[in-house]
């Protein structure tokens, strides 16, 4: 390569744009992307009750629902959504608790004032058939596209349709551009993993079924002693059919209740997912007085055998993870009525990639509790099944399974008694060292989980990416949990924590239950979790009292803190304008970039000309040639040109592009850090980057980086 002589230098300053701000305002900056209220104190009370109730009077915020608070009579519970000129914004929403008037806890997520428009280009039948061609083969629209405005990663918002969509045993909730049809975003709906009869289930254990006796004295899995219907049915194997059911195309009919001749049930699988899920509603009932999964004794809707052990084999990979290994409840199948759906696994001798063998999901009672909370919390908080939210809604699963589990089972480390391991019951490791079940309260690395805030995972936000890694990181709030009832040290911070005690497990089951159905709402943060939950054991037993002093060392210990927040944030750098003389190749033109933050760079390269050829590479410093580039595009017919390379704070890289035509090129790079980034920079899960200490990420404001355009010498 050629020295050039010529240096030319800029200056651009960077700008930290978050997704969400978290902590508690005082005062309502106008510029944030995102407002995370958890307002507890008297004077944020006041600030955030006068902004509630003026955008109420305004018609920006709606009451959804108005409720008595089951735990406190004489306080009243209303959640509002957000609004945009008449459009709801997606996962913006505030719940206030009142007492004869005055706010006692506001927890939320609201979007700031948007300048966007809302009139779409497509019209309702061109945006459903987006969706269903996003949704790919045999796509079909469960619920009809509904317009909405949509909160990017990116911190910008965007008119968008929003549909539910099945595919085979997929079920998305997909969105698309409402000026062009491109997906912007998805996530699974899929949340995962009068007679008395007798029969045997998964453990060979007796129990007892309430049952129906039909009229040719055969017995039907129909619960008529409990408030609402439970009703278990047999697919019998056929896996078209359940399919067919869950994605709303054909309806349940009288033959496909489980059933059995003699009311002594000899079908393991049906017979513990009609008891473990009606002792789950026992439980609920008697613990906290909530009627089901509404709290209005709606339907409760069981699917078993849709794939027998042995069919299991024969399945795809997906099929495999989606039909046999996995227990869900979906709260959009079956036409929105919802489905709890159990898996029957492998057979004995089989194991899977994590060397254990899954026998039937639901002989596992923690398993069953654990999807009918997933229920619970569709009806309550609704908390989105992505990111920090996504975690929370599998943790207070996790949370609510074991407590059943030690409501009805003798503590232990068998199978059949109660502890902290996740599915222990029917995930049994078959090779040396394998362990049994799939996650640990008590011990969440053991399985590699995190333990702490530090330890978080960013994951893609993709099914790959297990939508931000909420199975994983759950392992940070299910510590908590399991710090605030048995105490201990966590192993990343060596905090001590004193819990209440096994004897008074109870207390802190029920702080949890109130702040994750009453205080949290749809995209609320690890944070607010913490808030929510100190604001429960006040309301409970008082400021001070031993709940909310385990509650606060939990947490404290577990590394969340009021103002902690996993909401990937993106870090926007100025967009560099220049333009690139016509020198045929002879210069690299570059710029020094010292990072700013840790996660994911990403540089875009954009030219209007389609004729001339530019290529664009990131390197280290002095780096002029292509077998010391860290990342490189050099496509001759394609524009932009997209690098991305893995940076932590402080390293200093040189961005490099070159013009291999004869003419000047008017160019401009877009640039950005990420840590849980989308498209051509997507992470791949396993090996996706995960920041040690996300500390530096959380204050806000602005940061400063200089690039110097140069020439190669």
């Amino acid at each position: 390569m050629r020295v050039s002589r010529r240096v030319l230098c800029v200056s651009v300053v960077a700008a930290l744009s978050t997704v969400s701000q978290p902590g508690t305002f005082a005062q309502l900056p106008a510029s944030l992307p995102t407002l995370r209220v958890q307002a507890t104190s008297v004077e944020d009370l006041r600030t955030w009750d006068a902004y509630v109730t003026q955008h109420e009077r305004a018609g920006s915020l709606r009451v959804r629902t108005s409720r008595q608070d089951p735990d406190l009579p004489s306080r009243t519970v209303e959640r509002l959504d957000q609004f945009h000129e008449g459009i709801p914004i997606w996962g913006a929403d505030i719940v206030r608790s009142s007492e004869r008037g005055v706010p006692i806890a506001i927890f939320g997520v609201l979007a700031p004032d948007l300048s966007i428009g809302v009139e779409p280009s497509l019209a309702p039948d061109a945006a459903g058939q987006a969706l269903v061609r996003a949704g790919g083969i045999e796509a079909t629209l469960v619920r009809a596209p509904e317009l909405i405005v949509l909160p990017l990663e990116s911190g910008d918002y965007r008119l968008a349709y929003m549909a539910v969509v099945a595919s085979g045993f997929e079920v998305n909730r997909i969105f698309v551009d409402a000026q062009t049809g491109v997906e912007l975003w998805r996530y699974s709906e899929i949340q995962r993993q009068s007679a008395v009869g007798v029969g045997r289930g998964v453990l060979n254990d007796n129990k007892k079924l309430s049952v129906r006796q039909q009229s040719g004295g055969f017995f039907i899995a129909d619960d008529s002693h409990r408030p609402p219907l439970i009703a278990t049915f047999d697919m019998r194997g056929n896996r078209s059919r359940a399919t067919s059911i869950l994605n709303g195309q054909t309806s349940l009919a009288n033959s496909d209740f489980a059933s059995d001749a003699d009311n002594v049930w000899t079908d393991p699988p049906v017979v513990d997912a009609h008891a473990h899920v009606a002792l789950t509603y026992d439980f609920y009932y008697k613990r906290f007085g909530r009627n089901g999964l509404d709290g209005r004794n709606k339907p409760i809707q069981i699917m078993t055998n849709a794939v027998s052990q042995q069919g299991a084999l024969s399945l795809s990979a997906s099929d495999l993870y989606g039909y046999a290994i996995n227990a869900f409840w979906c709260p959009a199948c079956y036409n929105a009525n919802g489905m709890l759906y159990f898996g029957n696994g492998i057979p004995p001798g089989y194991r899977a990639l994590n060397d254990r063998n899954y026998t039937y999901f639901s002989g596992a009672l923690d398993i069953a509790a654990h999807e009918f909370t997933h229920a619970v919390t569709s009806s309550t908080s609704n908390l989105m099944y992505a990111n920090e939210s996504g975690a929370l809604n599998e943790a207070f699963s996790d949370m609510m399974g074991k407590s059943v589990e030690f409501y009805f089972h003798p503590a232990g480390a068998q199978v059949g008694q109660a502890d902290y391991v996740i599915g222990k019951d029917i995930a049994r490791g078959v090779v040396p060292g394998a362990l049994n079940g799939d996650r640990s309260m008590a011990n969440p690395a053991l399985y590699g989980d995190p333990d702490h805030w530090r330890n978080y995972r960013r994951l893609p936000n993709t099914q790959a990416g297990d939508y931000g890694g909420i199975h994983s990181n759950s392992g940070i709030p299910n510590h908590a949990f399991y710090l605030a009832i048995e105490g201990g040290t966590n192993r990343t911070s060596g905090m001590v924590v004193q819990g209440v005690g096994a004897s008074n497990r109870e207390r802190i089951e029920k702080v949890f239950y109130r702040a994750f159905t009453i205080y949290l709402t749809s995209t609320s943060n690890f944070s607010q979790a913490r808030t929510a939950t100190i604001q429960a054991a006040r309301d409970l037993y008082g400021a001070g009292g031993v709940p909310e002093q385990a509650v606060t060392q939990a947490w404290s210990a577990v590394g969340v803190t009021d103002t902690s927040s996993f909401v990937p944030q993106v870090t926007r750098l100025t967009t560099v304008s220049d333009t690139l003389p016509g020198d045929e190749g002879a210069y690299w033109y570059y710029w020094n970039v010292t990072m700013p933050t840790t996660g994911r760079y990403q540089a875009v390269l954009n030219w209007a000309d389609p004729s001339i050829d530019l290529d664009l590479a990131i390197g280290p410093v002095g780096c002029f040639d292509w077998s010391c580039m860290s990342s490189s595009a050099r496509n001759r017919t394609t524009r932009p040109e997209t690098v991305c390379h893995n940076v932590s704070a402080g390293q200093v890289y040189s961005v490099l592009t070159r013009n291999w035509s004869n003419r000047s090129a008017p160019i401009t790079i877009v640039h950005t850090i990420d840590p849980s980034p989308s498209g051509p920079c997507a992470l791949p899960g396993p090996s996706a980057l995960t920041t040690a200490d996300g500390s530096s990420q959380m204050s806000g404001g602005s940061v400063r980086a200089a690039y110097e355009l140069k020439a190669s010498q």
